[in-house]
């Protein structure tokens, strides 16, 4: 019995196929003959030009929920979507879950990063609240506090991600949205307009906003990474 054909490795091997070219020091015969071969595979494997694009991952959905008593995931969920491109959304039938949909090495880091920057922003609400020398804050002060940390960290995380215009980089956007979209439509998933707050403390807004500078926003380690798939599946 053949054993499981491993296609991550096929995806590679046509790119590879794809990319021995002229320019790269193929000759035109081999350059033709790595293209035939290639075409061959993606005929009898079913790899689409957005399996070469993305290495063969799939548009997926991953769904936490972890307690968000001051709706800290909630509001920064959406910003760290479209740092990791993918769509976020609120499940209505999961109390404090958080979906994000997208391939799933997306998927998994913004799950990641929402956690980390969550707590960041817990830390630094505490450390505001003992600076302030007072005992509790209002629940005016405290949501101030973290609309403000949350928005300058949206901003950040919108200056890191500039979106291309041109070229390649561009269609690979507009690609994996395309897929993102077709997902939501076929599984008739309907985004609703994020949580606003409308009564602001401007004392507590500006300290959060102070707060969001120091926030970071680098990939996990590998060891990190595995955990969090494990926590996942």
């Amino acid at each position: 019995m053949p054993g499981k054909i491993d296609r991550k490795a096929l995806i590679e091997k046509v790119k590879a196929l794809l990319s021995m070219t002229v320019e790269r020091g193929a000759s035109e015969a081999e350059m033709a003959m790595a293209l035939r071969h290639a075409q061959k595979l993606m005929r009898e494997h079913d790899i689409s030009d957005d399996d070469l694009n993305f290495g063969g991952e799939q548009v997926t959905r991953e769904t936490v929920v972890k307690t968000d008593h001051d709706r800290i995931r909630n509001r920064l969920a959406t910003s760290i979507g479209h740092f990791c491109h993918c769509t976020s959304y609120a499940d209505r039938n999961l109390f404090d879950a958080i979906v994000y949909v997208g391939l799933q090495s997306e998927t998994l880091f913004a799950h990641w990063l929402l956690d980390m920057l969550a707590d960041f922003v817990m830390r630094r609400l505490e450390a505001h609240r003992v600076e302030s020398r007072i005992r509790r804050l209002t629940r005016s002060e405290r949501a101030s506090f973290i609309e403000g940390c949350v928005a300058r960290i949206a901003e950040r995380l919108a200056e890191l991600t500039p979106r291309p215009v041109t070229g390649n980089g561009r269609d690979l956007v507009l690609a994996r949205q395309s897929l993102i979209e077709a997902y939501l439509a076929e599984h008739g998933i309907k985004l609703r307009e994020p949580f606003k707050l409308f009564r602001v403390d401007q004392r507590s807004y500006a300290a959060g906003q102070r707060a969001g500078n120091d926030a970071e926003f680098n990939r996990p380690i590998e060891e990190e990474e595995t955990q969090v798939k494990g926590l996942l599946t």
